[in-house]
């Protein structure tokens, strides 16, 4: 009767046998709280809202001011029933697809530096506007 084959313990390597401690992700940093006057809070909110508004009254006629001036824009471009609908498309068109790069260029810069670069855009826009129309008439 033959002996039973012995086997040998696996070695491990030595930086395997070394207990450490689990790597944890660190915690996002809350924001710090300051001790700031009910008042100023309040006024922060009211000056936030009324610019909240401003800005949604400025883009309100990008978004409907094809249709009504449309006679006046067939008249002076001579389009078509269907190129006129694409113009009014255009609008929509724009923020759809855009809209996709928003969640990545947030993530690359962050929310409050692309609302800032949004604001100037929408500044630079309309002071180019007012400068063009100033000079046209």
């Amino acid at each position: 009767m033959s002996a039973a084959p012995t086997f040998a313990a696996p070695t491990t390597p030595a930086h395997c046998t070394q207990q450490s401690a689990p790597r944890l992700m660190p915690m996002p940093s809350a924001p710090v709280q300051r001790d700031v006057p009910r008042g100023t809070a309040q006024a922060r909110r009211l000056v936030l809202l009324a610019t909240i508004a401003v800005i949604g009254l400025n883009l309100r006629p990008f978004m409907t001011a094809v249709g009504p001036l449309s006679g006046q824009i067939h008249a002076a471009t001579g389009l078509d029933l269907a190129r006129m609908s694409l113009l009014t498309l255009v609008p929509m068109l724009l923020m759809g697809v855009v809209a996709f790069a928003g969640p990545a260029l947030q993530g690359r810069f962050g929310a409050k530096p692309l609302v800032i670069a949004a604001l100037a855009a929408l500044l630079a826009g309309s002071g180019a506007r007012l400068l063009l129309k100033a000079a046209t008439s």
